[in-house]
């Protein structure tokens, strides 16, 4: 179904920063069935209006030319278009998180000065074989965000031992390997998937885009997996509004015809509910930053009080995007 949320626009001109809404961002996205594992649901997204192929996922493309080094890093696009470095992504070997995107031509090599590093009592979140790559955990993107350009390998040391109190003794990977994994294998990319809408306990924490189906593929399992999953352990036992099901009245509800209908009717209601929530947000303005030109690709830092994060155009369109809360992404 269609996200009835965009902002009407002049089609015959390009889309301007000045009055681009979230609304007009998720243009020409669908939206599927809501998929649930605890209090984290993710609203699929489906189709784009970026021509496919335009952009490389970094799980196929990137290679480290040599060993980073206390937050330095250089990144080489092999592939033969145009790669597309998304927001947070982590190294591995030793583990580095850039604390921003990046549009990197074919054959370029570009360098990052501040990324951040994990502690040393702290595992990769990304256990072996599992890639070249990972996604910085969501309740610490603020925090990275706000030290964009900042330089200092050990700047979010703290945050991630914060983090780790939250979720237990355990390291990250480790502790909660299996509990990750089955988020992952619930919250699997639907067919035709191109971006989601996450939410925990029915409140809007992220929105992710990708340009096309591929490079969704690519990136998905890891986003879950380290990205949105670890929310699941934090917000475990909070008492935030609760959207999930009314535990049905079996004693009152006998054919089984009635339970069909009863359980059908709290979906449909759950769904509504939170399609009001994001139709609520689609006027959403954001304050514009340009961060990087490549022919007719710019990379743009956007804030506004309600989401944080990073949009790539290609000419007129979006084509990619990672939005997150800010106060929920904030340890």
């Amino acid at each position: 179904m269609k996200l009835p949320i965009w902002k009407k626009r002049d089609k015959s001109g390009p889309i301007t920063t000045e009055d681009t809404s979230l609304g007009t961002l998720l243009e020409g996205r669908e939206y599927g069935s809501t998929v649930k594992y605890g209090p984290l649901e993710m609203i699929p997204l489906t189709g784009s209006n970026c021509p496919e192929n335009i952009f490389t996922a970094p799980g196929s493309s990137l290679v480290l030319p040599d060993k980073p080094q206390n937050g330095k890093i250089r990144i080489k696009n092999l592939a033969s278009q145009t790669a597309l470095i998304p927001l947070h992504l982590g190294l591995l070997s030793p583990d580095h998180y850039l604390c921003s995107a990046r549009i990197l031509e074919k054959n370029q090599t570009a360098e990052f000065t501040d990324a951040a590093t994990l502690p040393l009592s702290q595992s990769a979140i990304s256990g072996p074989g599992e890639g070249s790559f990972s996604f910085l955990p969501h309740a610490l993107r603020a925090s990275a965000f706000q030290l964009m350009g900042v330089t200092g390998h050990t700047k979010l040391w703290g945050k991630f031992e914060k983090l780790a109190a939250l979720i237990g003794p355990e390291k990250l990977n480790e502790g909660y390997k299996e509990t990750l994994s089955a988020i992952t294998q619930k919250l699997k990319p639907q067919p035709g998937q191109t971006g989601a809408i996450f939410l925990v306990y029915g409140n809007v924490v992220g929105i992710e885009l990708a340009p096309d189906v591929s490079f969704w593929e690519n990136i998905h399992p890891i986003l879950i997996k380290q990205g949105y999953g670890p929310l699941t352990l934090i917000y475990r036992d909070t008492q935030w509004e609760d959207l999930v099901f009314r535990k049905l009245d079996i004693d009152n509800i006998r054919p089984v015809g009635d339970m069909k209908a009863e359980f059908e009717a709290q979906i449909k209601a759950r769904e509504e509910k939170m399609i009001r929530r994001i139709q609520e947000l689609s006027p959403i303005t954001f304050n514009w930053k340009e961060i990087q030109e490549e022919g007719i690709d710019t990379l743009f830092s956007v804030t506004s009080d309600h989401f944080w994060g990073q949009v790539v155009f290609h000419g007129a369109q979006p084509a990619w995007l990672s939005l997150f809360h800010p106060r929920i992404s904030q340890l």
